[in-house]
């Protein structure tokens, strides 16, 4: 009688386990060194003598680093979810099955990232082109623009160079 091995065993037996440790060793580092950043970054804020453009860009940087440390903390997750749920299927008959549907999740995903990037091409190729660029303008303007979406009003101006 042979016994079936354990899920642990499957784990430690898979020929990917040296590269998902390594890639969710990574993203651990990652999190760990943004965490500290913004630890860093939120003592430095307590000082009172920064100036606001320093407290500005210090409060940038902070939610830029805790922004970065939840992006690690997802794809870790999904890294480790992933491999655990390829060694649970890889030899059984729903493994077939598993990989269809994870093919249909990519493409789709896929399909729908193009539509989002084609869209924002179209979206700022109209504001390029309906920019008024003759009356009103001050001087360190290319243009500007007054629309309505959902409801809002927004106007928007385009510099020639970024203001100070």
């Amino acid at each position: 009688m042979t016994v079936a091995p354990t899920f642990l065993g499957k784990v430690l037996a898979s020929a990917s386990m040296p590269y998902a440790a390594v890639v969710c060793g990574l993203l651990l580092f990652l999190f760990l060194w943004f965490r500290h950043l913004a630890d860093m970054l939120k003592a430095q804020l307590g000082n009172e003598a920064l100036s606001a453009a320093m407290r500005f860009d210090l409060e940038e940087a902070r939610s830029t680093a805790i922004a970065s440390r939840q992006a690690c903390k997802f794809f870790f997750l999904a890294v480790l979810i992933s491999f655990l749920a390829y060694v649970a299927v890889v030899g059984t008959p729903m493994y077939g099955y598993v990989m269809e549907w994870l093919n249909l999740a990519v493409r789709w995903t896929h399909v729908i990232a193009g539509i989002m990037w084609i869209g924002a091409s179209f979206y700022f190729i109209f504001l390029e082109n309906n920019l008024n660029r003759t009356h009103g303008l001050r001087d360190e303007l290319a243009g500007n623009l007054w629309a309505i979406h959902g409801g809002g009003f927004y106007y928007v101006e385009k510099y020639k160079v970024a203001p100070r």
